[in-house]
């Protein structure tokens, strides 16, 4: 609720909930929503914390377990949000991992290397000043 109204006061149109492998959330934000009666719009989500790097998912309705994702084959998991109607991506893609950091992002697609090649070079361009990190 506190958060909701700091972002009316500055003035932010929408947001997205992505709490870490779980969605209990979704349900808080919108009686919060609902009860202010507010034009202020929310993506729902969550981020997968994975054994192998962390996955944002967008307009996700319902949990989907991931405990069993396979390191050369997350395509299994991106394709089971896919048939959920949502959107999913890498997060923290240019993480360096352990043990400076944590999150990155080490699974190995064999379908979507195109896709994701695109996406960390559009991203690297964007939040690094048209210098990309490989």
């Amino acid at each position: 609720s506190e958060l909701i109204d700091l972002m009316c006061d500055d003035k932010v149109d929408a947001f997205a909930l992505t709490d870490h492998n779980t969605i209990s959330g979704h349900i808080k934000i919108q009686e919060a929503l609902a009860q202010k009666n507010i034009p202020l719009s929310c993506i729902y989500g969550m981020e997968y914390t994975t054994y192998y790097g962390h996955i944002l998912c967008f307009d996700l309705k319902e949990y989907i377990p991931w405990e069993n994702i396979n390191l050369h084959n997350p395509e299994l998991l991106f394709k089971a949000i896919k048939e959920k109607g949502a959107l999913a991506g890498v997060a923290h893609p240019f993480s360096y991992g352990y043990p400076i950091g944590c999150c990155r992002f080490e699974m190995t697609f064999l379908k979507f290397s195109i896709i994701l090649n695109l996406y960390m070079k559009l991203m690297s361009k964007a939040f690094y000043g048209g210098n990309p990190l490989f």
